[in-house]
């Protein structure tokens, strides 16, 4: 078990290694997984309507990789089963059960009955793809904003060699959509924040009255086998 509590990471996430080179790093050292592995995060959420106040929530959620098979690509498909509580004194209650899988090329997040795909090879700054390629959903590209460098969850946690997506950047006076996600080598998501509303355009000034959306932010507090 490792618990982020006042202290940076650094050789840690490298396996006690160096500098490493971004062209040497492949997929599944930011996407590996193993039976047995959890991870637990500090999650604040706001869900915005058109007609009620914002309802703001803290909690915890856990993921649990509870197990494998080999799936009709031949690849191996973790099966992952979500859990929540209010906080660390209470007990988890069961949330959901999300599948992911590397094709060789992509790691493919199936979040409910929706695959997304999250990292895509070559790993590059700059480098970019449809996260909805795998569903029905519009195109969306993500981007490889930096490789390679080191991400602060939070003003006592950094991770070292971090992969910095960003799924979107938009903002305009009908909407906003700000969405990232950050992945440590050899640990996986350790941030994920989405900054998603519409406005009122009928009436008043577009840009200041929401009328639906929400807001997410996902913060690795300890992760490990069991």
């Amino acid at each position: 078990m490792r618990r982020f509590i006042v202290y940076t990471l650094g050789v840690l996430l490298a396996g006690g290694c160096g500098e490493v080179d971004p062209v040497e790093i492949s997929q599944e050292e930011f996407f590996s997984l193993s039976v047995g592995d959890y991870f637990i995060y500090e999650i604040e959420e706001i869900q915005y309507s058109a007609f009620n106040p914002p309802v703001s929530l803290e909690y915890e959620l856990r993921v649990d990789v509870v197990d494998s098979f080999i799936n009709s690509e031949e690849s191996t498909s973790f099966v992952i089963s979500r859990s929540i509580r209010p906080n660390e004194n209470d007990p988890w209650i069961y949330e959901d059960t999300w599948s992911t899988y590397f094709n060789g090329q992509v790691s493919i997040v199936n979040e409910g009955n929706i695959a997304y795909a999250k990292l895509q090879l070559p790993l590059a700054v700059g480098s970019s793809w449809d996260g909805n390629k795998f569903n029905i959903l519009p195109e969306d590209l993500y981007r490889i904003e930096s490789l390679n460098e080191p991400f602060s969850v939070s003003p006592e946690v950094t991770f070292e060699n971090c992969a910095v997506i960003n799924q979107s950047d938009e903002r305009n006076l009908l909407f906003i959509d700000e969405r990232v996600e950050v992945y440590a080598f050899n640990i996986g998501l350790v941030y994920k924040e989405s900054n998603v509303v519409e406005f009122n355009t009928s009436g008043g000034l577009p840009g200041t009255q929401i009328i639906g959306g929400y807001y997410w932010k996902q913060v690795l507090l300890e992760y490990g086998q069991e």
